[in-house]
Formats: C-alpha cells, structure tokens, sequence
C-alpha cells in the first residue's frame, strides 16, 4: 500500500512539473518537445477521465500550431518529420480532427528531402525517422496522404542500403503488411519510450519530454493497457 501510494505521489508531482513547465519549451519536436507531451497528455486524460488534462493538450497543441514554421528543423527528434508523426498519430486515435490542409503540407516539406541521400540513419535525425512517418502515413492514410507511391519505393531502397536495426524494421514492417494495421504506430510509440523504462524517479533536471518526465508516465500507460490492466 505505501508503494502505491508514493507512486501516485510521484505521478502526480510529475503531472504538476509537466503543466507548469511545458508551454515554455521552444522545442516544438515529437520526442524532445511539445508534440510528445501532448500525446502523453491526450493519453493521461483518458486514463484519468479527466477533462481538465484534455483541455490542457488542447491548449498545447494549438500553442504547436501556430509555432510550426518552415523554418523548423526536419529530423524526427525534433523537427517537421517527428512533428508530422505525432499529429498523425493524434488523428489516427481520434484524439484530434486536424485540416488534412496540414498534414498535406507536412507531407510535401518532409518528401522534399532527398532520402537517397541521407547519411544519417538514425531515428532521431535521419534515415528512420522519415522511415517511421512516411510508412505510417502512407499506410494507415493512404486516401488522404500527399505521400507517393514512388517516394516510398525509393525510400524502402534506402533503407535496405544499410544494417542501422530502425531501418530494417521499417522495411521489414512494410513488407509484411505491419503498417497496415493501425495498432503497430502504437508498438512503434513504445519503441519510441524503450530508452525511458530504466528511470526511476525525475529530478528538477530531467527532460520533460517523451525522452523524459512525460515518456516515463505515458510508458507506464501503454504498457497497463498493453497488458490489460486499463
């Protein structure tokens, strides 16, 4: 009893440190910004029944809206490509209704870049992380995705060039029809939240993004209802 009680204490020190300190991050990105927390925060306001935590992601997301630019950077960590992930994960969940108009332009700006000729291939600022987007869009929206069919032949090309393990399971993942099923952009989010399960507790210095205080939370979330606790 005293081990639950603590970490409900904990969670909600956790949730008080996010909502006071989130909206002055300047990193808009999926897994080091604003876009994750509103994910976590989505999430947490389903899991609590609680209203005021879904206005809160609300105010957040619309705070991302108007703060996205063409000047943002592209990557997946902290950038359009990661960005564009989590709104369409946000959709996908019904979380939000988003103008396709914004999605549509995300999509242009993202296949402006050559994959070909990408160096990088880690998730955080190369190869996979368009990987992770493009193939979820294109399978899971293919109706309402600005991405092609030959943008993504010439994407999976990319990634069988390399052993980087993200990209093999991207490409592997497409192969076997994985993207198809609306349920592996969850297991790709928890992939996302693997470097996060070793924290024990978050310290004034902790990150408070999905590679931080909020990931730590919405993992432990995912995994209760994984395992059908929730």
């Amino acid at each position: 009893m005293h081990h639950e009680n603590k970490q409900k204490i904990d969670i909600n020190t956790d949730i008080s440190y996010l909502i006071l300190y989130s909206s002055f991050l300047n990193n808009l990105g999926l897994l080091n910004g604003k876009t994750g927390i509103c994910i976590f925060f989505y999430h947490y306001a389903t899991f609590t029944g609680c209203k005021r935590y879904h206005r809160f992601a609300d105010e957040l997301i619309n705070e991302l809206y108007s703060e996205i630019s063409n000047n943002s950077p592209i990557d997946f960590a902290n950038g359009l490509c990661g960005i564009a992930w989590g709104i369409s994960y946000l959709t996908i969940h019904n979380f939000v209704e988003v103008d396709n108009g914004v999605l549509d332009e995300l999509d242009e700006k993202i296949m402006e870049i050559d994959t070909e000729r990408i160096k990088d291939y880690s998730l955080e600022r190369g190869l996979a992380g368009f990987g992770y987007y493009a193939m979820s869009r294109y399978c899971s929206q293919s109706s309402k995705t600005k991405i092609t069919k030959d943008y993504i032949e010439k994407l999976l090309s990319a990634l069988l060039k390399n052993q980087d393990n993200d990209c093999i399971d991207i490409y592997n993942n497409y192969k076997n029809g994985k993207y198809e099923d609306v349920t592996q952009i969850e297991k790709d989010l928890l992939h996302f939240l693997t470097p996060v399960k070793q924290i024990r507790h978050i310290i004034p210095s902790s990150p408070l993004s999905l590679n931080g205080v909020a990931g730590y939370n919405l993992r432990q979330i995912l995994k209760k209802r994984e395992n059908g606790y929730i």
